[in-house]
């Protein structure tokens, strides 16, 4: 990092200029010297610099002086002062005036070598960081979300919409629809996009721990809270909460969040002290909202706080005609990694996938283009195709010719049960899940386990 790096000396000694960039040479930095702030100045024009030394006491324009001219110039530049009168108040104002550091002459060179490693390091750091926030802002330009269908184009603008405004934001679809990468678009390409993004899987936390997770919690304000937690609300300071699966948090957890939406503020458990927060909050949810506001899983105040803007994601058989752009998109990324340079796709490859009817959308489509190319000597046809992709076509074709494995036949008998209950309780999720005397949280990870869209079963009844 060193040899990359350029610093500027500045003192009017010369003696000093000399020692100095003389001894920054050797550990690998290159350097360039002035004798004033004027000269500085303009030797900065046409060299650019990433650190600069500076002299406390100079005649004419002073160190402090300098500072501020640089500060204002080049904001990202590390500034450090050099002073033979250090005294708390010279200190104090260098730092007012944004210095970042403090060095007392004479400067040993041990001392001097450790700071600049660390403030070396700090610039890599940046911009590392500066180089990932490029890449990701570039990643969710809507690229990872494909398509040239109606629909999609639908989604697009409104992703386009939900970005310049601030207001709360909900999506809905199917598992495997890009719900986060929506959100994900959303939050990068908006005024907060250099600020935290944080996810929340409602359905993955324990019912028990789920304020903790959310608000935070002090030391021991439950049994185990051996030291305090920031919660995903302090996380998400500036940025954006996505909250995904919404409506399997309990009732109380939906209660306390919605008085968060409303007062833009919270208190950790175990804490008396209100802290003010200021984010944005997007959630997600697998079904249509309005069936889980009717099912009682998804509280009416909660949604019509949540249901500012609106994305419904479209199942991918309701867009067939983005599958063999998906497929094209999936084959590039595999020759990114360094996989194949170049794959030949076979027209009865696309068309066997536009057969079928992915119940896993969009992320079930790359997995079996995947499995595809992994076995594929670089000709794509349909016989790559997982023979698991295609059993599932001809349902008929499953029977085997060997017994049926124990798991297999328990998991049958399992989502032919839980059918049975939402076929009973026209598709409703809480007498479903009371029938078959387990948790709605529990029924909805056997829901999305099995692929059970339970307003299918609403529809048979109606």
């Amino acid at each position: 990092m060193a040899e990359s790096l350029q610093i500027l000396v500045v003192d009017d000694d010369e003696g000093i200029r000399v020692q100095l960039s003389g001894f920054l040479e050797e550990c690998g930095y290159r350097t360039i010297t002035a004798e004033s702030g004027e000269e500085a100045l303009d030797l900065l024009r046409a060299d650019p610099c990433r650190i600069a030394l500076v002299d406390h006491k100079m005649p004419g324009m002073d160190g402090l002086e300098l500072v501020q001219h640089l500060r204002a110039r080049y904001p990202e530049m590390v500034l450090i002062m050099m002073t033979a009168y250090g005294t708390v108040e010279s200190a104090v104002a260098a730092m007012k005036a944004g210095v970042h550091d403090y060095l007392l002459k004479p400067i040993g060179p041990d001392p001097l070598q450790h700071k600049l490693g660390f403030v070396a390091e700090k610039i890599r750091a940046e911009d590392e960081l500066a180089s990932l926030r490029n890449l990701v802002r570039e990643r969710y330009r809507f690229d990872r979300l494909i398509g040239a269908s109606a629909k999609m184009q639908n989604v697009f603008s409104l992703i386009e919409s939900a970005a310049v405004c601030d207001l709360s934001v909900l999506i809905t679809g199917e598992t495997g629809t890009g719900k986060e990468l929506t959100a994900r678009a959303i939050h990068v390409n908006s005024a907060r996009r250099e600020r935290p993004f944080v996810g929340m899987n409602c359905a993955a936390v324990p019912e028990g721990l789920m304020e903790s997770e959310l608000f935070g919690h002090v030391r021991g304000a439950f049994t185990g809270a051996s030291q305090a937690r920031l919660g995903k609300l302090a996380s998400a300071q500036g940025g954006t909460l996505l909250l995904d699966e919404l409506s399997a948090a309990p009732e109380s957890f939906q209660v306390r969040l919605l008085r968060v939406l409303e007062e833009m503020s919270f208190t950790p458990v175990g804490s008396d002290e209100t802290m003010e927060v200021d984010i944005r909050v997007i959630a997600t949810m697998n079904t249509a909202a309005e069936e889980e506001v009717r099912s009682g899983a998804l509280r009416r105040d909660l949604f019509y706080r949540l249901n500012v803007l609106r994305i419904d994601l479209p199942a991918l058989r309701e867009r067939r005609e983005d599958i063999p752009l998906l497929v094209r998109d999936v084959l590039e990324r595999y020759a990114q990694r360094g996989r194949q340079e170049k794959v030949r796709v076979s027209p009865g490859f696309v068309d066997e996938l536009m057969a079928w009817h992915w119940p896993g959308n969009v992320r079930e489509l790359q997995n079996a283009v995947e499995a595809a190319l992994a076995v594929s000597d670089g000709n794509l046809s349909a016989g790559d195709i997982p023979t698991a992709l295609l059993r599932g076509r001809e349902a008929d074709a499953q029977a085997s010719t060997g017994p049926t494995k124990l798991r297999d036949f328990l998991a049958n008998a399992e989502q032919a049960h839980i059918e049975d209950a939402l076929r009973q309780t026209d598709g409703n999720m809480r007498r479903a899940a009371r029938l078959l005397a387990i948790g709605e949280r529990s029924l909805r990870r056997k829901l999305s386990q099995y692929g059970i869209d339970r307003l299918a079963f609403r529809a048979r009844k109606s």
